[in-house]
């Protein structure tokens, strides 16, 4: 969300790395959301989980994404990647309300 309000662009390496981190358990600073952010945590996840859905489109993971993941890599997160990964922000979101 930061890259896309400051230059209006977005990268597919971006949900590829939310993914990652969620998928590998990473714990993330509340304070520092909160505090670049200024929003509450559940307000964070909702409103990361609505650009997502909205924003990241099919395109923006294959372009990114084919030139940074070996080739079987990439074609085994290419399909699965967005609905993974809103799937495990809502998770998220559920565990911290």
């Amino acid at each position: 969300m930061d890259r896309f309000a400051k230059t209006g662009s977005i990268a597919g390496r971006d949900i590829y790395d939310i993914h990652w981190f969620l998928m590998n358990g990473f714990s993330y600073e509340s304070a520092v959301i909160k505090e670049r952010q200024k929003l509450s945590l559940e307000k964070f996840f909702s409103k990361l989980i609505d650009f997502i859905e909205k924003e990241i489109k099919q395109k923006y993971i294959d372009e990114d994404l084919n030139f940074l993941l070996p080739l079987d890599e990439f074609k085994r997160v290419r399909k699965i990647l967005k609905a993974e990964t809103l799937r495990l922000l809502k998770d998220e979101l559920i565990r911290i309300k």
